[in-house]
C-alpha cells in the first residue's frame, strides 16, 4: 500500500467523505425510525370515541334502535359503549301520580353525569357498580333528583314504588310495580334532564318485569337517547375503514350523524406522516449522491497510480499481477476506512442501526471496487508506447 500513501491527501479526503456519508445516512435513517415510533405511539395511545347524533330530520332527538346498536357492536374494533335510555314513569307509593316524570337507564353513571350535567352524590355503602349492575331482588337501586326526594320525603336507603308509563294520563294496572331504593341523589345543574327524574341501571329496562314490559312499550321507548362508543387503539390505523363501516350502518337504519375525535388524531399524525414520506423519498437520492461522491474520490485516488502501473509494466511485471496488487491495496484501504466509519457510527449513533450502516458501507465499497476495477483494467491493458505517449502528452 506504499503507493497509496505517497499522496495522503486523497486517502484522507476519502475517509472523511466515507465517514460523513455513513454517519449522515445513519442519522437520517434514525430520524425516520424515531418519527415512525412517535406516529405509532400516537396511534396506540389515542382513544377514538364515536358519538351518534340525531340527523337533520330528527327534531333534535336521538332515536337509535337496538337493532342498529347490535350492528355497530359487530364492527371489528368495537370495544366499549356508553348510553342511556328514557321512559316515563308514574308514582305509586308513597304518592300516586300518573305520568309524573322520566326514568333514565344508563350503563355508566359517570358518563351520564358528564353528558347531562348532573352532580351525583352516592350514599354510604353504595358505589357505581352496585347501581349499574344491581343484584337480583325486589329493590332496584336508583339515584333520585333532590327535588323528588324532598317531595317523597325519602333519603338514602329509603324505598318507594313507581311504575312504567306509556306517556299516558293514567297509570295502567298492567304496568308492573317497581320498588326502588335510594342509593344516591343528584342535582340537575345543567337542566338537561327532566325535573323529578330518576336514574337507574339500563338492565332495569329489559324483561317482563322491567320498564319496557310489553311490546308496545318496547316499540315506543326502546331506543337510545344518547350513544357513544369506542374502538380499540390497535385498530386506529384502520379508522377510515371503521368510520366508513359505521356510516354505512347508520345510513341504512335511519337519519343519523356520526361525530368523532378522529380529526384530533389526523391533525396530530398528518404532519409527521408527511415528513416521514418526504424522508423516505429522499433516502435513495441522498444515498446515490453520496455514493457517487465517494466513488469519484476513489477514482481520483486511483488515477494517481498510473505512473506506478507504467513503471511496473515497464519492469516486466505481469499485467494481471499489477492489476491485482493495485486493486487489493485499494480494497484494503476501503475496508480499513469502512471499519473506521463504522466505529464512528457506533460512537455517534449507537448500535441500533449498526447493521444498516454496515450494509451501506458494503454497498459503497462494492461500487468503488467496480469503478476502480474498470479504471485499473483500462490502465493495465494499455499498450506501453501509448501509455508513455499519454503521460508525455
Amino acid at each position: 500500500m506504499r503507493h497509496i500513501f505517497r499522496k495522503p491527501l486523497f486517502p484522507c479526503v476519502l475517509l472523511v467523505l466515507l465517514g460523513f456519508s455513513v454517519c449522515f445516512m445513519t442519522l437520517f435513517q434514525q430520524s425516520i425510525l424515531d418519527n415512525q415510533a412517535v406516529v405509532e405511539d400516537m396511534y396506540g395511545n389515542v382513544q377514538l370515541i364515536f358519538q351518534v347524533l340525531p340527523g337533520t330530520s330528527a327534531n333534535g332527538e336521538l332515536r337509535l334502535r337496538n337493532k342498529t346498536v347490535t350492528k355497530l357492536q359487530k364492527i371489528e374494533g368495537f370495544t366499549d359503549c356508553f348510553y342511556y335510555l328514557e321512559c316515563p314513569y308514574s308514582l305509586r307509593d308513597p304518592i300516586k301520580l300518573a305520568n309524573y316524570s322520566s326514568v333514565y337507564g344508563t350503563n355508566d353513571l359517570a358518563f351520564f353525569a358528564k353528558e347531562r350535567g348532573v352532580k351525583i352524590t352516592l350514599g354510604d355503602g353504595w358505589d357505581e357498580e352496585a347501581i349499574v349492575y344491581p343484584m337480583p331482588g325486589e329493590n332496584i337501586p336508583c339515584v333520585l333528583e333532590t327535588n323528588l326526594a324532598d317531595i317523597l320525603g325519602v333519603s338514602i336507603g329509603d324505598a318507594f314504588v313507581i311504575a312504567p308509563n306509556a306517556d299516558e294520563e293514567t297509570d295502567p294496572e298492567s304496568a308492573p310495580s317497581m320498588r326502588m331504593v335510594v342509593a344516591g341523589l343528584f342535582e340537575n345543574e345543567a337542566g338537561l334532564v327532566d325535573m323529578y327524574s330518576i336514574i337507574v341501571s339500563d338492565l332495569s329496562f329489559i324483561g317482563s318485569s322491567g320498564f319496557l314490559y310489553s311490546s308496545s312499550m318496547i316499540e315506543s321507548f326502546y331506543y337510545y337517547r344518547m350513544y357513544n362508543f369506542m374502538t380499540h387503539p390497535k385498530y386506529n390505523r384502520d379508522y377510515r375503514m371503521i368510520k366508513e363501516e359505521i356510516d354505512s350502518v347508520l345510513q341504512t337504519d335511519g337519519d343519523f350523524i356520526l361525530y368523532s375525535n378522529v380529526r384530533i388524531l389526523e391533525q396530530a399524525v398528518r404532519p409527521l406522516d408527511q415528513k416521514i414520506r418526504i424522508q423516505q423519498m429522499l433516502v435513495i437520492p441522498l444515498s446515490i449522491v453520496l455514493c457517487i461522491a465517494i466513488v469519484i474520490m476513489a477514482v481520483f485516488l486511483c488515477a494517481g497510480f498510473s505512473e506506478d502501473i507504467f513503471l511496473r509494466l515497464l519492469w516486466g511485471e505481469k499485467r494481471s499481477l499489477v492489476w491485482l496488487k493495485i486493486i487489493s491495496g485499494v480494497i484494503l484501504l476501503m475496508m480499513i476506512e469502512g471499519l473506521a466509519a463504522l466505529g464512528l457510527v457506533w460512537g455517534i449513533c449507537g448500535a441500533n442501526l449498526i447493521d444498516w450502516a454496515a450494509k451501506y458501507i458494503v454497498c459503497i465499497v462494492g461500487l468503488c471496487f467496480i469503478s476502480v476495477s474498470i479504471q485499473q483494467t483500462v490502465f493495465c491493458t494499455k499498450n506501453l508506447v501509448a501509455f508513455y505517449q499519454s503521460k508525455e502528452g
